[in-house]
């Protein structure tokens, strides 16, 4: 599955022209004056000049050069999104994407996550959906997301480059590089306090508090991919639509900890920035804050859950209740019930219901979650395998995702109606597997397997019947050996070379295409 995941089965990036529609409420710009106010301007205003006169060389060495701690004060004292024009201090080493091409191609390779545009995927985030893919790969391609932290950053790449150039005034702790074609964007999610400066091309913004949309706007944004929201936020009633920002090159859009937002690059993009992780935000601050916040309740829930399970359990069961639709919330309530070491009856009813709630989606989403639910199963799996009294759970925790993972995978194995010859599939293990599929010989849907590893049967399913007649090479006549797989009756049969020469299975197989007869006689 994962396999399939990362190199055949990514889900769609539609690059779409959307109808536009009424805009939502708007945010004023705010001046750089009423910005170092909100940012606390006397510990930010002395930094900056401590900045500038050590860059000219006049600093006395009397002088304390130390920087304000970034998690108390400055961008995370804000609770309210703002665009404002790219500070002076602020020289970004790439102004447009033109610019960034040949140091892609020449400079240390970083990870990048690439569909974000899929609302599932933005909810995993890009720490988690790295997909393998280097930012050197995937650049030319489509919409590339990377986030790094400045202790992970190789000196001369492109995130060190921009890393540099970002003023320490500015600075959370991980640099951000976001680009793409246009046309895309990212879907409904939220994160840690951020910023991010836009160097080319024109991305709209929408945003709705902690709370998240209202019930009528959940439903239609939620699970809407970031090609499609243009359009489905301008068909919601204007009390329900979000504010909307229309973010032009040079200028800067801070979103606070918390808030939902998605994007939507109008036209090919190349903006800059910087973000703080949930583990930098003062979590139970902000739930007291926001106690309607479903985010707010999730990170609570994982901090209080070793010290008061009680209450970790009612908040993460409210965050479920608060965002149905959120499957990263429900994935974690899993690993979370085994962190807590309960009885594993409620964990298996949890896995249950998710199961079934994710086959409710299409295919390509459900491989976004299964990609991360499936082996949290397994940790539940193994946590209780040395334990005969609790192996029940195992067996039917086991079932019921074996159940999903084939459902979901067999289109596309061997003998699958989406099965494709060119499929990146790993084809040792697919050789073990057994499932129900058609097929190739006798064109019936039983179990089987798909053929031999490395042999030219190794991309055809073969149900166990046609395999075992043609393992034995048992002819009708007695004879074993060389000869042909052929049909009698509707059933396999093994036909040694002197009996298919005399023409035996001609008339079985008169029901067959020529290719499939052509295939018996190279078989």
């Amino acid at each position: 599955m994962l396999q399939l995941h990362r190199n055949d089965f990514k889900p769609e990036c539609a690059l779409a022209t959307p109808k536009r529609g009424p805009s939502g409420t708007t945010l004023r710009r705010v001046s750089e004056s009423e910005l170092w106010k909100m940012l606390g301007q006397a510990g930010w205003q002395r930094l900056v000049n401590l900045e500038l006169r050590l860059t000219c060389g006049v600093l006395d060495s009397s002088e304390n050069a130390s920087t304000p701690d970034a998690t108390q004060d400055g961008w995370q004292g804000l609770s309210d999104p703002l665009v404002f024009d790219a500070p002076r201090d602020l020289k970004l080493p790439y102004a447009c994407r033109e610019e960034l091409l040949p140091k892609a191609t020449s400079s240390a390779s970083f990870q990048t996550a690439t569909v974000l545009c899929d609302p599932l995927a933005a909810q995993f985030g890009p720490s988690m959906l790295g997909d393998e893919r280097s930012f050197q790969e995937a650049f030319s391609k489509g919409n590339c997301f990377s986030q790094l932290g400045a202790n992970a950053l190789e000196p001369g790449s492109i995130p060190s480059e921009c890393w540099r150039s970002i003023p320490a005034w500015m600075r959370c702790s991980m640099v951000v590089v976001s680009t793409g074609p246009g046309g895309s964007g990212v879907a409904f999610h939220k994160h840690g306090t951020a910023w991010l400066a836009l160097q080319q091309g024109r991305k709209r913004w929408w945003l709705y508090p902690p709370q998240g949309p209202p019930k009528e706007a959940y439903d239609a944004v939620a699970l809407c991919p970031a090609s499609q929201l243009p359009e489905v936020i301008s068909h919601l009633s204007p009390k329900h639509r979000p504010i909307e920002i229309l973010q032009q090159p040079g200028d800067v859009v801070f979103v606070p900890a918390l808030w939902w937002h998605a994007t939507y690059d109008e036209e090919p993009t190349l903006g800059i920035g910087s973000q703080f992780s949930m583990a930098e935000v003062d979590i139970l601050q902000c739930q007291e804050k926001h106690p309607d916040s479903a985010f707010a309740q999730y990170h609570a829930a994982c901090e209080l859950h070793k010290t008061q399970e009680s209450k970790a359990r009612l908040l993460f069961e409210a965050a479920i209740e608060s965002e149905p639709l959120n499957f990263y919330f429900a994935t974690n309530q899993v690993l979370f019930y085994l962190n807590m070491v309960l009885h594993p009856r409620p964990t298996l009813e949890i896995i249950t219901r998710l199961m079934t709630k994710i086959q409710q989606l299409d295919a390509r989403r459900q491989m976004i979650v299964q990609r991360f639910f499936i082996p949290t199963v397994c940790n539940f799996v193994e946590w209780h395998l040395p334990h005969d009294r609790l192996l029940k759970y195992s067996a039917e925790a086991t079932n019921c995702a074996w159940g999903a993972l084939l459902k979901l995978l067999q289109p596309m194995l061997p003998g699958g109606k989406d099965f494709r010859l060119g499929s990146s599939l790993p084809w040792p293990v697919l050789g073990m597997l057994e499932y129900t599929s058609k097929c190739f010989h006798c064109n019936a849907t039983e179990r089987g397997k798909a053929g031999e590893p490395g042999s030219v049967r190794a991309h055809r399913f073969f149900c166990f019947h046609c395999a075992k007649v043609r393992d034995a090479a048992r002819c009708r006549c007695g004879s074993t050996g060389p000869g042909q797989l052929g049909m009698l009756a509707g059933r396999a049969q093994w036909y040694c070379a002197r009996c298919w020469a005399e023409g035996k299975p001609a008339k079985q197989l008169s029901h067959l295409s020529d290719s499939h007869v052509r295939w018996e006689l190279v078989d």
